[in-house]
């Protein structure tokens, strides 16, 4: 009975999340048609590595101590962590500005964002917004309160669609969706601070310790030293399509691209999000209980490749023909894109149990291995097939070592797990 209970509270959780992200996304796809027709592929172009570089640097703003939020049993450890990931974004992001506004001339350079030299302190900025939020979305995971997030982010994908959409026929090109993307992340991070202090305020402010935060920032220090890293590696895998795609070819490739990839994340954020992080909360709960937790990561990765399979045949087939109808003419060259990233992304979509197993377990080390592994062949990969191959059939290569790599961690991870059980 308690099972069967547990299971329909974990299913009505995922529920609320998938709702709130749901709607979320579908404003995000219904406007996209607009924005295609308001901005150009160059304009997306270089609003994709911004918006590469923003996720980039927000994990290391952090260094992933957020994630640690919904691990201690004692819930005064779990308010001292939020406050020192806190105050260490704020430092950190300080110094990002510095160097921003310092080298920002080289770092346009380099990168090619053109006429963005002036705005690139706006970076470190995006980046703290963004890992703010992550910091309060783990509280809430903690304290099971689906609703505030699925609502913070409803607020985000309206505000940044909306200011897109009136900086767009303002003319004010690529800077109208970067402004657009900080104005999302705005009200959708002060949604939730708002939501969170309305509840939790006095019990957050009376907790704090700033003598248990050495002790705690060395107790979960494998997300700083392992993690962080780690997720630093695997979100630079993801900036490498469009920076070198924009090197060796041209801003326009890179906006077909951005929205190719964009698209078809959407429904995998969705599903997946939602229950990654219900799924984190289960076996964060399920290890503090002593409970086996293998079964469960290999019953989620079935179901997910189960609910997977259909659409991502459907999105091989036939993308092109979708993106040319939906977006626009021309913009089936993004769905020549998608067509072999979802190779890619179905595996990405069904290995969540993996990672939550990973992070729950301890198992950061060996995933920092894994994640130099595969940020070093995939930069090898793509690099020398762009120079003998078009920019489409360089990017299969790019989704096939990405969906081989998630395949081997699938296995590893259940192994791993496996083993560990038998040994209790």
């Amino acid at each position: 009975m308690k099972d069967k209970f547990s299971k329909n509270i974990f299913i009505k959780n995922v529920a609320i999340l998938m709702s709130g992200t749901g709607l979320a996304q579908l404003i995000t796809i219904a406007v996209t048609p607009i924005l295609t027709r308001i901005y150009t592929p160059e304009a997306f172009g270089v609003f994709s590595i911004y918006t590469t570089i923003v996720a980039t640097l927000a994990v290391v703003t952090t260094f992933r101590y957020e994630m640690s939020i919904a691990l201690p049993q004692k819930r005064t450890e779990s308010i001292n962590i939020l406050f020192f990931t806190l105050a260490i974004a704020f430092v950190f992001s300080f110094f990002y500005i510095l160097i921003s506004l310092i080298f920002r001339d080289g770092i346009a350079t380099l990168l090619n964002l053109g006429d963005l030299s002036d705005w690139l302190w706006l970076i470190p900025i995006s980046a703290l917004l963004m890992g703010i939020y992550n910091i309060f979305n783990y509280w809430s995971i903690r304290n099971r309160e689906f609703k505030r997030l699925s609502y913070s982010r409803v607020t985000q994908s309206g505000g940044t669609v909306t200011a897109q959409i009136v900086l767009g026929l303002i003319n004010l090109g690529q800077i109208g969706l970067l402004f657009g993307q900080i104005f999302g992340y705005t009200i959708g991070t002060f949604t939730l601070i708002k939501q969170v202090l309305r509840k939790d305020k006095r019990n957050l402010l009376r907790s704090i310790s700033f003598k248990i935060w050495m002790k705690l920032i060395f107790k979960y220090k494998d997300f700083a030293l392992y993690s962080s890293p780690q997720a630093l590696l695997n979100a630079s895998s993801k900036t490498i399509p469009p920076l070198v795609l924009g090197i060796y070819f041209n801003p326009a490739t890179v906006g077909y691209y951005a929205l190719g990839v964009k698209l078809i994340q959407m429904p995998i954020a969705l599903v997946g999000d939602s229950f990654n992080q219900v799924f984190f909360g289960r076996l964060a709960t399920l290890k503090n209980e002593n409970k086996l937790v293998s079964n469960q990561m290999l019953k989620m990765t079935a179901f997910l490749a189960s609910i997977a399979f259909i659409p991502s045949l459907l999105i091989f087939l036939f993308s092109p023909t979708l993106f040319e109808f939906f977006l626009g003419e021309g913009w089936g060259n993004a769905g020549l894109f998608s067509r072999y990233l979802i190779i890619w992304l179905f595996f990405s979509f069904i290995n969540r149990g993996a990672v939550v197993s990973i992070q729950v377990m301890g198992m950061q080390r060996g995933f920092l291995i894994y994640e130099v592994l595969l940020f070093s062949i995939r930069l090898i990969g793509l690099v020398i097939s762009v120079n003998i191959l078009n920019a489409v059939d360089s990017i299969l290569i790019y989704s096939l070592i990405g969906a081989l790599f998630n395949m081997i961690l699938i296995i590893i991870v259940y192994i791993n797990l496996k083993i560990r059980e038998n040994k209790l």
